[in-house]
């Protein structure tokens, strides 16, 4: 995140974690236990014994009614050099193998 986000705009509809289950066939959506923000980003918890290797995703909302906002009431605006209009939210999906510090 380039800006700092609102701790009041880490709800259940903002942050999502899917972890790829290849036995199901799709991605299973463990509980976060925790969401905090800092002044870089925010840092989840959840509910899930991964082993190495585990593909996930991370999803953050960045437009609707749970859209993450930054400090100064921005919604998220996508990934990192995604071009966005001024003021305009847009979705980010991370994906990632467990384990990452990313």
């Amino acid at each position: 995140m380039t800006r700092p986000p609102l701790a009041a705009s880490l709800g259940a509809g903002a942050v999502r974690v899917l972890q790829f289950d290849a036995t199901a066939g799709q991605g299973l959506e463990p509980a976060v236990l925790t969401r905090a923000a800092s002044s870089t980003g925010l840092a989840l918890t959840v509910d899930a014994d991964w082993p190495a290797g585990t593909p996930f995703q991370v999803w953050l909302a960045g437009s609707g009614p749970a859209a993450l906002l930054d400090t100064e009431g921005h919604p998220l605006a996508g990934a990192v050099g995604e071009v966005v209009p001024a003021g305009s939210g847009r979705d980010a999906a991370l994906f990632a193998i467990h384990p990452t510090t990313a």
